[in-house]
């Protein structure tokens, strides 16, 4: 959307795919000739070529929506004054049937992408020197040089919240507006997410704990720890070596060893609520509960008397973790906090089936539920490095409790 906006170009947009394998990245063109043959509408998986095959069969399971049925994308198009197509047919041929495009030099122009990181994008002059992880860093003003005689400007993946490096006002308040329409705005995912919220009560923690997969499965161990830190010392503010004692109180807490205090410890309890832009105090956040809201919901645990019945604070804890009642890291929590709750804890009073394809959606709604409800709490922490958590603190937290949202990059 920021790119388009800053090139006075209309935005061309795929719907949103839902899938059990999600795509992970893929150079410029494995990724368009994968999304080719995984479309419902393609031809049978066992007919194409054998080096195609398990492309098809991977992701062919899945389900597309428009982006407003799931955000308040109408918001940016309206504020950004921008011009939008939804494409829903993948094929190449798309761009000739529909747009009458010519896909040649003279009339596209294609940004094809071999890594990851290869390409990021600034609105002044490219840094003397590699930003970041990024290869190379392209001038939105020499790509609109560049292509100023082409109709089509076809990027790779835009994967990565600093990939565009904006220091100029007018593209800081695009890229302020875009990140501001991806708020959830589903309605079913908005009465759902508020009726939990009010069974917990306006005081509870939100923590979005991202363990099972990939690098986020290497790292859960200390993840797990430092979030149950940030919990007990920088958010109920427990004197540190209070905190310790608790914590060898908790059955294998760190592989066996004896635990010490972690070595950042400042870092890690260092305030998850940093003052707004502009302001020169924190704006109203609601007190800590010190129990939930609702007489149906129930502690797990016996409460803690008083001077520690902070920690009897309800604690709404969203994970990707196979049953979190039973996971050895999250038995941290469940023996310092009586009051935990899982989103399994709650009724889903919906059942929503794609128009298009009649697929079941809940599966997939599941994990942006768990995230809304988490971001209504009082205070919210998240996983370190992943995407997901920082979009929960930055912008669904922030947006929730009438703070700015924090733009990176």
């Amino acid at each position: 959307m920021v790119i388009s906006h800053l090139l006075n170009r209309t935005l061309i947009i795929p719907p949103i795919r839902f899938a059990k394998n999600a795509l992970s990245y893929f150079e410029f063109d494995t990724l368009q000739r994968i999304l080719a043959i995984s479309a419902p509408e393609a031809e049978d998986c066992d007919l194409l070529d054998e080096s195609d095959q398990w492309a098809c069969h991977k992701y062919r399971e899945h389900s597309n929506v428009g982006w407003s049925w799931l955000v308040d994308l109408q918001s940016a198009v309206r504020n950004l004054n921008l011009t939008v197509v939804e494409r829903w047919d993948m094929s190449v041929d798309w761009f000739r049937n529909v747009l009458h495009l010519n896909l040649d030099a003279s009339d596209s122009f294609f940004l094809r992408d071999t890594s990851l990181y290869e390409f990021a994008f600034v609105d002044a002059d490219p840094p003397a020197e590699s930003y970041k992880k990024y290869i190379n860093t392209i001038a939105l003003e020499d790509l609109d040089d560049l292509t100023s005689s082409r109709r089509l400007v076809h990027l790779g993946s835009v994967f990565g919240t600093t990939r565009l490096i904006l220091r100029k006002p007018e593209s800081r308040r695009a890229r302020r507006i875009a990140r501001e329409s991806m708020v959830l705005a589903n309605p079913h995912l908005q009465s759902s997410a508020e009726r939990i919220r009010k069974q917990l009560g306006e005081g509870y923690i939100g923590v979005h704990l991202r363990i099972g997969d990939g690098l986020f499965s290497a790292a859960a161990p200390e993840n797990a720890r430092n979030i149950w830190w940030k919990v007990v010392c920088g958010i109920m503010e427990l004197d540190p070596q209070e905190a310790l004692r608790m914590e060898r109180l908790i059955p294998g807490a760190i592989d066996g060893s004896e635990p010490r205090l972690p070595d950042d410890l400042s870092d890690i309890i260092t305030s998850t609520i940093p003052k707004p832009a502009n302001s020169a105090k924190p704006l109203h956040l609601p007190t800590l509960a010190i129990l939930p809201n609702s007489s149906s919901l129930h502690c797990r645990a016996p409460l803690h008397p008083p001077p520690f019945d902070i920690l009897n604070t309800p604690i709404f804890l969203s994970t990707d973790a196979p049953s979190p009642n039973t996971h050895p890291l999250i038995q941290r929590f469940l023996l310092s906090f009586p009051c935990v709750f899982f989103l399994s804890d709650f009724e889903t009073p919906f059942h929503i089936v794609n128009g298009d394809d009649g697929k079941d959606m809940n599966h997939y709604l599941m994990g942006f539920l768990d995230a809304m409800v988490a971001s209504l709490g009082a205070r919210v922490v998240g996983t370190k490095n992943s995407t997901f958590s920082a979009y929960i603190q930055d912008v669904l937290w922030r947006k929730y409790h009438g703070w700015p949202i924090t733009s990176r990059g």
